[in-house]
């Protein structure tokens, strides 16, 4: 018996997952996780900027940010929530799953290192 890694038999990492109901669910929390730093990253940077205590470099969300707080929702959650879908439509890819892993932990970090510097710019 040998293992294989042709993608037609699903034993490369871009190969189609034998079973998969046992990556939908982990990759379905993992889109929701990715989907909710999102909103998270959207909420901390709309507060700094507009607090003056941090500038937005992504000329894209600053303009948006500009605009309005709405505006930016919109657009933010309107890409991301694209993402998600596509994602979502591949899932049946184990790259798919990799790859999300890695956006959420990236978001994540994001999420947490903006956490941080509010509470030190705040608090001393």
């Amino acid at each position: 018996m040998t293992n294989s890694t042709r993608p037609e038999d699903g034993g490369s990492v871009f190969g189609r997952v034998p079973d998969c109901e046992t990556c939908a669910r982990p990759l379905g929390w993992l889109l929701l996780a990715l989907w909710v730093f999102n909103v998270a990253d959207l909420m901390l940077t709309s507060q700094a900027v507009s607090s003056g205590l941090a500038a937005e470099s992504n000329r894209v969300m600053a303009y948006f940010l500009h605009a309005g707080l709405l505006q930016a929702a919109l657009f933010k959650l309107g890409v991301v929530s694209a993402g998600v879908g596509l994602l979502w439509l591949l899932r049946r890819y184990r790259v798919t799953l990799i790859a999300t892993a890695g956006l959420a932990t990236v978001f994540g970090l994001v999420v947490l290192l903006q956490v941080v510097h509010l509470w030190q710019v705040t608090t001393f």
